[in-house]
């Protein structure tokens, strides 16, 4: 399965989104908490779950996944990644 697809297609994707969910935009994640994540022993790729907070919040959590497609380390925090609303770039290509 690729995951690649061209600008126009992620523009509708993320059009189709922010519509949905009353502006929802982005999620902030940090370059040093992802390749902790991957750099996990037998971490085959990242798995993203979507999530709501208590309040309401919508959010991602982020968890490393082996070969066999199971998650790694799930309950241990320092490889579980969780960021807030992030500021958006308006010089974006995808806005």
């Amino acid at each position: 399965m690729s995951h690649d697809i061209d600008i126009s297609k992620a523009q509708q994707f993320i059009d189709n989104f922010q519509e949905a969910n009353d502006g929802v935009f982005a999620l902030l994640y940090n370059k040093d908490k992802i390749e902790k994540i991957l750099n996990q022993k037998n971490c085959a790729g990242i798995r993203i779950y979507y999530a709501l907070k208590q309040d309401g919040e919508k959010t991602l959590i982020i968890v490393g996944y082996d070969g066999s497609q199971k998650d790694l380390n799930a309950n241990l925090s320092e490889f579980v990644a969780e960021y807030g609303i992030a500021n958006i770039d308006p010089g974006s290509p995808l806005l």
